[in-house]
């Protein structure tokens, strides 16, 4: 009875595993058909005479050892300033992330912090990026988690993919930064590379459904608003704003030109959670030396 329990379950993973490997081999196929479409989108180089008001939102509890990082990267950005609204939204953090924000914001007039007190924030993250919305002025709403390094071109080349009108949400690549630390840093950029590399982009590719990650992408405001916002009742606001975006008829789009890293542990370097108002991962504070792009 026990033999026949064990053939009947490796007999149920094998057919697991054999659909998987023709699936993940088609999703291969079709990244591969799409690179030459892709190195014609590397190609073009044209700006847009009139770019987008583009406002960033970055939600942070707790962030002082990266938010610096952060905000000193988006001064270098290369979008035009006049055309960029950046607001962090300071969750309730009982570090030292209002201050470095606040000392931004005194110096860049388009750099914007907003706190909020215990009884206000730290009710999750989308909480954190609705409470950000409501002082929007940008036409394109960018999202960024604060232990995130863009290329200084971002922008551009992000909300080039708004040209089509019937594109709601646009989400860029993500890539560890500090990829050949270790094994776990090599693993985890393996499972980006699967994740945004070909998952992704196959979907895309296929007209398969694709998902905003959350972070390092952007949604039309209008679009934005008209759905209500952030659902605040959900953990995976990502992925429930997915969904409300297609519902409502609008296409997603990858930015396959373009990265953004993030700094990922390494073995034994675990120091605690990074808790972005509700959403929890574990994380490590940064060096100062290998932030090269």
């Amino acid at each position: 009875m026990i033999a026949e329990i064990l053939e009947a379950l490796f007999l149920i993973l094998a057919i697991f595993m054999a659909v998987y490997l023709v699936r993940h081999y088609i999703f291969t196929v079709t990244v591969l058909k799409n690179v030459s479409r892709n190195r014609e989108l590397d190609a073009v180089t044209a700006v847009e005479a009139c770019p987008p008001q583009v406002l960033i939102l970055i939600p942070a509890h707790n962030e002082e050892r990266v938010i610096g990082r952060l905000l000193q990267r988006i001064t270098e950005l290369t979008y035009p300033k006049e055309k960029t609204q950046i607001i962090v939204i300071d969750d309730a953090s009982t570090d030292d992330t209002g201050k470095i924000a606040k000392q931004y914001s005194a110096t860049y007039t388009y750099i914007k912090t907003i706190h909020r007190n215990k009884k206000e924030g730290g009710h999750g993250k989308a909480s954190a990026l609705n409470a950000g919305l409501k002082h929007a002025d940008g036409e394109i709403i960018l999202c960024f988690d604060a232990d995130y390094y863009p290329q200084i071109d971002f922008i551009e080349k992000l909300t080039r993919e708004f040209a089509d009108p019937e594109v709601g949400v646009v989400q860029g690549r993500i890539t560890v930064m500090n990829e050949p630390q270790n094994t776990v840093t090599r693993l985890v950029a393996l499972e980006r590379i699967g994740g945004y590399g070909v998952d992704q982009q196959a979907r895309e590719g296929l007209g398969l459904i694709t998902q905003f990650g959350g972070t390092a992408g952007g949604v039309r405001r209008s679009l934005l608003e008209r759905l209500g916002g952030w659902d605040e009742s959900t953990l995976a606001e990502d992925t429930d704003l997915t969904f409300r975006v297609y519902l409502a008829g609008y296409k997603f789009a990858m930015c396959l030109t373009q990265n953004v890293t993030r700094r990922q542990l390494k073995a034994g370097e675990i120091i605690g959670d990074r808790d972005t108002g509700g959403q929890r991962d574990i994380c490590s504070a940064p060096s100062n030396t290998g932030l090269t792009f």
